[in-house]
């Protein structure tokens, strides 16, 4: 296991990270840590968490432990996965990851500035990188990995690549680790009929194939929207989707969000998201947006 160690002086004067006003992170401060050597230098980031003697806390270090044992054989790049230990004064606080130059996902996707196709293949860049997953699992590399948290907030473009990463994932569910909290499990309502698609442990949703692309169908149906469609009632979600039928939204599109809040398993919507740039490159699916939907009625 590697470790980077400080003292408490050392420690105090890093440099912050600054993020955008909108990105807050509640649990853990970021900071900058250049690293010089004899043949090339590069930063990486310090992810400190604010309580480090709890059982959720324990559960992360199982959790950054298993990425950093585990990342050769998990072999994704897109998952920006920790480097060592940060231990400050012999105490572990946190652990380190490359920095990485960026744009947040949901600046990208909300900029007037970036095309609608390369919106779209951002999008379609996470589905890919679900569908890496699903390979892992299914040839038992890691029968349990999940990224469990799927919010437009856990994912970067990258400056450099102009390529999709995936932060924060202490939060993720692999081997025998706990489940984490889910934007949009825990705020969706329409989920407590649907327990055995989306199990709990009583409290937190347990995260599995179908949790994983529920909130990244919800992520791709937001984008659309322009609203947090998670917080839809079951009635008005089926309304808004009807909508999206009259206005002859892609079928196959339209089904893996139908599947949601339904018995059956649910899709990945990758494949048909070009369908969205068929009418007018920049501006067909503005007319799926949910306040056009409202319109008409």
């Amino acid at each position: 296991m590697q470790t980077i160690e400080f003292t408490k002086k050392q420690f105090e004067h890093l440099s912050p990270l600054e993020l955008p006003n909108d990105i807050i992170h509640t649990e853990c401060k970021l900071f900058l840590f250049p690293i010089k050597t004899r043949w090339h230098s590069h930063v990486d980031v310090l992810k400190s968490f604010y309580i480090q003697d709890t059982k959720v806390f324990g559960n992360k270090l199982y959790i950054i432990n298993t990425l950093i044992d585990e990342k050769e054989r998990l072999n994704v790049p897109e998952l920006v996965t920790p480097d060592r230990l940060v231990i400050v004064n012999h105490n572990v606080v946190g652990y380190s990851m490359p920095y990485i130059a960026n744009t947040n996902l949901i600046h990208a996707l909300n900029s007037f500035n970036v095309p609608t196709a390369k919106k779209i293949e951002y999008l379609r860049s996470v589905g890919q990188i679900l569908n890496k997953m699903k390979a892992i699992r299914d040839n038992g590399v890691e029968d349990t990995f999940y990224l469990g948290d799927i919010h437009e907030n856990q994912f970067l473009v990258d400056s450099e690549t102009d390529s999709i990463k995936v932060v924060d994932l202490d939060s993720c569910l692999i081997g025998t680790a706990q489940p984490s909290p889910s934007k949009y499990l825990a705020s969706n309502s329409n989920l407590t009929q649907l327990r055995k698609k989306y199990p709990t442990n009583g409290t937190i949703h347990i995260p599995n194939e179908n949790s994983d692309l529920l909130c990244y169908n919800l992520m791709v149906l937001n984008f659309i929207a322009n609203i947090n469609t998670s917080l839809l009632p079951t009635s008005e979600y089926y309304n808004y989707l009807s909508y999206l039928n009259t206005m002859k939204m892609d079928i196959k599109l339209l089904n893996c969000f139908e599947k949601l809040y339904t018995h059956s398993n649910n899709s990945n919507p990758e494949p048909y998201l070009d369908t969205l740039l068929d009418k007018t490159p920049e501006s067909s699916y503005q007319v799926y947006q949910y306040k056009k939907s409202k319109k008409r009625i």
